[in-house]
């Protein structure tokens, strides 16, 4: 199976103070948690104070193995739509004092949605997230 989507992330950072360093672990297209159609990482980056940065991140799977799963696709009960999760966790650390004081934070983030052969957009809500 061949995928190519792509993902766009807007982090905001409220602090009057701090800058934050942002990172990610890798971001995962995952179809009935057994199979990774697609990966990507998104790229570090410094965000600087009271700001928003959109990031765009390309997912990319190519000839992924199935391994007997193509049915199940095929058959999919969803009125022809293909249940997929989009998983990664966004990392942020900020210097508080040099480099004496660290502040991290980490969230874990899964989003459920159904996958059609015309889907061109999809739009996540904190509904469709956790």
């Amino acid at each position: 199976m061949n995928i190519k989507c792509s993902v766009q992330i807007t982090t905001h950072n409220p602090s009057t103070f701090l800058g934050i360093h942002v990172s990610s672990s890798p971001i995962k297209l995952i179809y009935s948690r057994r199979f990774t159609f697609a990966t990507a990482q998104l790229n570090s980056y410094y965000q600087p104070k009271q700001s928003n940065h959109t990031s765009r991140i390309d997912l990319v799977g190519s000839m992924v193995p199935l391994y007997g799963a193509g049915a199940d696709i095929a058959a999919s009960g969803n009125n022809g739509g293909v249940p997929v999760k989009l998983e990664f966790e966004i990392r942020s650390r900020a210097n508080i004092v040099g480099s004496l004081v660290k502040s991290r934070h980490r969230k874990h983030l899964s989003c459920f949605f159904l996958i059609y052969s015309n889907t061109k957009f999809v739009k996540f809500t904190h509904k469709t997230c956790s």
